[in-house]
């Protein structure tokens, strides 16, 4: 072994070697960080597994359940828990960070249903428009979760370069200089804790902030946007899983809403060529901001459960847009 270490070393400089090794201590540093002290991806990792373990409970019930998955703003929107305890359906809500990208919060979902599922696609629309690799935080969450598989693109595709998954174990410099001011302010290192999380994952917050109006939703599809609601829409008939798509609330001004509304409407009329959408006939416009709460998609916990009262009588009637009612909601004035 030492004559080895000697060779070793008369072939490599000496610094190179301390450089390998500075640089394995930095990678490992950056690893530590990420997962045990960034706030961000630990509130992902630890709300996920509320989320994986009432999922569980869930399934253990033998009735289909009711899978709803997309960004803060489902996470915010749905009491699962009410809709099982008060209305008998068996309901998991899945909405985590939009800052994980909508690959990865596709992939996390289909791990949670079942032949005889329903799927409820509750991404934001403007969400949609950013489908591509996944961000840092998602690359992260997946990376830290043993799951490297929710990369890859959703319908198949070229697999993320596991490397770069690794590589992106990083907190990155902007993170870094956010938590160093927010340390120096004295202030929270993240706006939400774990215990903003119900037993089921849904989320609350006491943070009120002033509005802006949420954002329009898309008037078309992309072509990429075309293709990721087509493999989704054939992996859940290939799984004999239901799926759906239920509109976000935002909060809109009311001079706003008839136009948020009219163009809620033609997104939706795209959506009905992938999935029936659930009939809400705000079209998830909402002119009332006391029903949000840091965010203009962060329902309070009052109108969060307003909107789980509604979504259960939909889901029980199976109350559905048809393509005559948007199309003409699309076209008025």
């Amino acid at each position: 072994m030492h004559s080895f270490i000697s060779r070793f070393s008369a072939l490599v400089p000496r610094r190179v070697v301390g450089m390998l090794v500075a640089g394995l201590a930095g990678y490992l540093a950056c690893v530590w960080y990420t997962s045990k002290v960034n706030p961000q991806t630990k509130l992902g990792l630890e709300s996920s597994r509320i989320k994986t373990t009432w999922s569980a409970r869930m399934g253990a019930t033998g009735k289909p359940k009711y899978v709803f998955f997309g960004g803060s703003s489902c996470g915010f929107s749905i009491d699962a828990a009410s809709l099982w305890r008060k209305h008998g359906l068996p309901a998991v809500n899945l909405g985590l960070s939009a800052d994980m990208g909508t690959t990865v919060l596709t992939k996390y979902a289909f791990d949670h249903v079942r032949a005889g599922d329903t799927l409820v696609m509750a991404l934001e629309p403007r969400l949609l428009e950013e489908i591509g690799e996944p961000p840092m935080f998602g690359i992260q969450f997946s990376t830290l979760s043993h799951r490297l598989d929710w990369l890859d693109p959703v319908g198949g595709g070229p697999p993320f370069s596991r490397l770069e998954a690794f590589l992106n174990l990083r907190p990155g410099g902007y993170n870094l200089m956010t938590m160093l001011g927010k340390v120096a302010a004295r202030r929270p290192l993240y706006r939400y804790t774990i215990q903003d999380f119900d037993e089921a994952g849904w989320t609350r917050t006491q943070v009120r902030r002033p509005l802006a109006g949420a954002m329009l939703p898309p008037n078309a599809l992309t072509h990429e946007v075309r293709r990721y609601l087509l493999a989704l829409q054939e992996w859940c008939r290939d799984h004999h899983v239901r799926l759906v798509y239920s509109l976000p609330w935002g909060y809109v001004p009311t001079d706003q809403a008839p136009s948020f509304r009219k163009a809620s409407a033609g997104f939706l009329l795209c959506i009905l060529e992938f999935m029936p959408a659930l009939k809400d006939p705000s079209l998830g416009a909402r002119s009332n901001p006391g029903e949000f709460a840091d965010t203009p998609i962060h329902l309070t916990e009052e109108s969060a459960r307003v909107r789980t009262e509604l979504i259960a009588q939909q889901l029980a009637s199976n109350a559905v847009w048809t393509a005559d009612e948007l199309s003409q909601l699309a076209r008025s004035h």
